[in-house]
């Protein structure tokens, strides 16, 4: 499995629109932020209405327990990790389909926010 540039900064983006009482777009474009922190924040938005949707609420149930947690909170290794094995055991599913949505809304979140999630040799057509 290939690591992911954008997932640190996506993961940052989920925890900021928590620490921010979860605004709608609406009160995103109000807001006095500056451009790049309104268009992150519009992205977890758009992904978060997307899956509501397309009916993946099991994605966002653990979108929301994994990353809107404390998110003023200084985080301590592992934390992500054990919210996911928690959710995992509460909901009875495996932790690894619990790592799958979360890529899952990563990636749609990258999607949204325009930025590039494909690797060199991707980019590059090499197989």
């Amino acid at each position: 499995m290939r690591k992911d540039p954008t997932k640190n900064y996506i993961t940052s983006a989920f925890q900021l629109y928590s620490a921010l009482n979860k605004p709608t777009e609406s009160e995103i474009e109000k807001s006095k932020y500056d451009v790049a922190v309104k268009q992150d924040l519009t992205a977890v938005c758009k992904t978060l209405d997307y899956l509501h949707r397309s009916g993946k609420d099991e994605v966002c149930s653990a979108v929301g327990y994994v990353y809107f947690f404390d998110a003023l909170k200084d985080k301590k290794q592992n934390d992500i990790s054990n919210r996911v094995t928690a959710f995992a055991q509460n909901n009875f599913i495996s932790e690894r389909n619990v790592w799958r949505n979360l890529d899952l809304a990563c990636k749609l979140c990258s999607s949204f926010r325009g930025l590039n999630t494909k690797s060199v040799k991707e980019i590059l057509n090499i197989k």
